[in-house]
């Protein structure tokens, strides 16, 4: 449970596995050149620093390699979700990782390069996955929230909106009082194409901010001023719209 909640899956750890094993025999195998004679402690520190570079190394060779699979024209969404998970989960689930760094003097800048390096990666991954959802999602938005052909489509378009009654005038028998009907939830079209997104960012585990800022100039495109629309249709896009603001666009950027 406390792997998931990390978004850690059975097959991200079971990447892990060779990866630690190879960190784990050049742990050994270095270690095991480490001398007990106090008079060769100078050969022990050289040692550890070496011991420090190669894992270095391989953590950038690793590095260099998951990117240039990123890169990959044809790569799908679900390989991308995992390169990027793999890369959070190796300080987790990679401890020898950690042993191999803190061995030599700088032991706590090795450690936080290679944290760093992970998370760097990490975030890249994400970016390129982020790319290919909204390259998918932004096919179906204008099928998802489209104008209504007749006004009968209203009906599966926009829920039942609050009525506010508003008094004016005297007091009592003279008070003259109206109804107004104003929308009171988002339209259901956009309350599905909202949902359709919200499934990818729950299985990613990314920030919906991330995704959302690259995605709302292709919903936004979806209400047109210039089309005709009734007042019923009007009301509603403009609620919709001061939702989106309201829900996705941060204070400082509206």
């Amino acid at each position: 449970i406390l792997l998931k909640s990390k978004g850690i899956t059975p097959k991200v750890s079971g990447i892990c596995v060779p990866f630690e094993t190879k960190l784990k025999s050049l742990y050994e195998e270095l270690t095991s050149l480490y001398s007990a004679d106090e008079i060769l402690n100078k050969d022990n520190s050289d040692l550890k620093m070496h011991q420090q570079e190669a894992c270095l190394a391989l953590l950038r060779n690793v590095k260099e390699h998951l990117r240039s699979i990123a890169n990959t024209p044809n790569i799908n969404e679900a390989k991308l979700s995992i390169l990027a998970r793999f890369l959070q989960a190796v300080p987790d689930l990679c401890q020898t990782l950690q042993k191999c760094l803190i061995l030599g003097e700088d032991k706590g800048s090795c450690w936080h390069e290679a944290k760093t390096l992970l998370h760097t990666e990490s975030l890249y991954c994400w970016e390129k996955w982020i790319d290919k959802v909204i390259n998918r999602v932004k096919e179906r938005v204008p099928e998802i929230i489209k104008k209504p052909t007749v006004y009968a489509d209203l009906l599966n378009m926009i829920p039942q909106w609050d009525i506010i009654w508003i008094e004016e005038g005297g007091e009592g028998e003279n008070a003259h009082k109206s109804q107004l009907k104003v929308p009171s939830a988002p339209s259901f079209p956009l309350q599905s194409l909202l949902h359709y997104i919200t499934t990818d960012l729950c299985r990613a585990h990314v920030p919906r901010e991330n995704l959302m800022q690259k995605l709302l100039p292709h919903i936004f495109n979806c209400y047109d001023p210039s089309s005709f629309l009734c007042q019923a249709e009007l009301m509603q896009y403009l609620f919709d719209i001061k939702y989106l603001y309201a829900q996705f666009i941060p204070i400082t950027n509206k």
